[in-house]
C-alpha cells in the first residue's frame, strides 16, 4: 500500500543559489507498506533545478496510489516497475527509495547494502558551501566533501 504525505516547511534561513532564493521546502513523503515493514521515500523537486513541478509529481504519485497495483517482490523488479508507473525522476526516486527501505528492513540491511554488498559503512563529512569563512571552519572540523 502506498501513502502520500505532502509537506511545506519553512527554512530557518533562506537558501540562496544561482537559481534563486528559497525560504521554504515543499515535497511529498511517500510511504510504502509491505507486510509489517514501512519504507519511506521523498519527492521534492526544486523549482529551477528539476524538470518537473511538484504538482506534476503529486498527480503522478496519486495516480499510482489509486491504481493500487501489487508491489514488486524483488529488488531486480523495482526499477522496471517504477519506470512503468512514473515518468518523473522525482516520482521514480520516491517510490524506489520507499520500496528499497521496506526491503532493507525485511532483510536487516541498509539500502546501500541492498544495492552493493561492498557498500561503505561510513562516508566523509560533507558541507554546503555558503562562504569562505564557513568553508574554512568546516574543513577544520574534518569536512572532505563540499557542495
Amino acid at each position: 500500500m502506498i501513502s502520500l504525505h505532502p509537506y511545506d516547511l519553512p527554512l530557518s534561513r533562506p537558501f540562496t543559489s544561482s537559481k534563486g532564493e528559497f525560504s521554504q521546502r515543499c515535497g511529498i513523503l511517500v510511504s510504502v507498506q509491505a507486510g509489517e515493514f514501512l519504507g519511506y521515500g521523498e519527492a521534492a523537486p526544486l523549482p529551477g533545478f528539476s524538470r518537473e513541478s511538484l504538482a506534476e509529481v503529486q498527480d503522478e504519485l496519486q495516480r499510482v496510489k489509486e491504481e493500487n497495483d501489487p508491489l514488486p517482490k524483488s529488488i531486480e523488479d523495482i526499477g522496471s516497475w517504477v519506470e512503468e508507473k512514473c515518468k518523473t525522476p522525482s516520482g521514480q526516486h520516491a517510490l524506489a527509495t520507499a520500496m528499497l527501505d521496506a526491503m532493507g528492513q525485511w532483510s536487516n540491511r541498509s539500502i546501500a547494502q541492498l544495492l552493493n554488498r561492498n557498500a561503505r559503512k561510513e562516508i566523509p563529512i560533507s558541507h554546503l558551501y555558503t562562504n569562505d569563512d564557513a568553508l574554512f571552519h568546516a574543513t577544520v572540523l574534518g569536512t572532505q566533501l563540499v557542495k
